[in-house]
C-alpha cells in the first residue's frame, strides 16, 4: 500500500494570495511539483519545530497530507 505523503505549505510573506510550499534548505517555491514530500506527519513536524524560536521562516505554515 502507498504510504501517505505529506507537504508543508504557507501564504507567501508578500502576497498571501500566493501558496508557496517547502522545498529543502529554507528554501520556498509557489510551484507545487516542486515541494518537498514527507512520508509522515511526524517527519514534517519534526522539519518545522521550533524549539528555541528562532525558526521564524515556518510561522504560519501547514502540514497538509496528500
Amino acid at each position: 500500500s502507498k504510504m501517505a505523503n505529506h507537504h508543508i505549505k504557507k501564504p507567501h510573506v508578500l502576497d498571501p494570495e500566493v501558496t508557496v510550499y517547502y522545498v529543502g534548505n529554507g528554501r520556498w517555491t509557489d510551484n507545487f511539483d516542486q515541494r518537498k514530500r514527507y512520508t509522515s506527519r511526524v517527519k514534517a513536524n519534526a522539519q518545522i519545530a521550533n524549539t528555541d524560536g528562532t525558526n521564524g521562516g515556518w510561522t504560519g505554515c501547514t502540514i497538509v497530507q496528500e
